[in-house]
C-alpha cells in the first residue's frame, strides 16, 4: 500500500514539475523516478531498477530513432511526394 501511494505522489509530482515548466522532460524522467525510489526506502537498489529498466527499452528506443531519422530523411528527400498529389 505504501508503495503504491508513492507512486502517485510520484506522477503527480512529475506531472506539476512538467506542466509548471520547472524542469525539463528528460530531467523529470529520470530525476524525479530516482528521488522518489529513495524516498519509498529502496536506497541503491533504485540505480539497479533503473539500470534493468534502461536495458529493457533500449532496442526499442534504437528502432525508434532509426524509424524517426530514416522516414523525415525520405519525407525531405520527396518519396511520399507523389502519393500526395493525388
Amino acid at each position: 500500500m505504501y508503495v503504491s501511494i508513492v507512486g502517485i505522489c510520484m506522477l503527480i509530482v512529475f506531472t506539476v514539475l512538467i506542466v509548471t515548466k520547472k524542469v525539463s522532460v528528460l530531467t523529470a524522467l529520470i530525476g524525479v523516478p530516482i528521488l522518489f525510489g529513495f524516498i519509498a526506502g529502496f536506497g541503491f537498489d533504485t540505480f539497479t531498477f533503473a539500470l534493468n529498466g534502461v536495458l529493457g527499452v533500449s532496442k526499442t528506443f534504437v528502432l525508434l530513432t532509426f524509424a524517426i531519422l530514416y522516414f523525415s530523411i525520405m519525407l525531405c528527400a520527396g518519396l511520399f511526394d507523389p502519393l500526395s498529389k493525388v
